[in-house]
């Protein structure tokens, strides 16, 4: 009776480490999807703010170190949109090339 109560123990505890493995691997998985998509929300606010300073300027700016205004802030709304839209696949699929998106961190 000892050592049948002593493998149900066992299972018990080897169930609990199981257990508690799996809630470990959710809580970094959890966690990443946080982090990533607060690097989303980051950008993409960044983004309104470009969108807004763009409405601002073109009415009153012509232009950024010789740069029209609209085509350097659209050039960077461009970018980050494209970064978070197709950067992580496209850098998986090892697919950068001159001609195609490149990443560029404008932080």
């Amino acid at each position: 009776m000892t050592e049948k109560k002593n493998m149900t123990e066992n299972k018990y505890l080897e169930m609990a480490d199981d257990f508690k493995n799996i809630m470990d691997e959710k809580d970094r998985k959890v966690k990443k999807i946080s982090e990533k998509y607060m690097e989303l929300k980051k950008d993409f606010s960044r983004i309104y703010g470009l969108i807004r300073e763009l409405i601002d300027y073109l009415e009153g700016t012509t232009d950024i170190e010789g740069e029209p205004v609209y085509e350097v802030l659209s050039s960077s709304i461009r970018m980050i949109a494209s970064n978070n839209l197709f950067g992580e696949e496209m850098e998986k699929l090892d697919l950068y090339s001159e001609d195609n998106i490149t990443i560029v961190n404008l932080n």
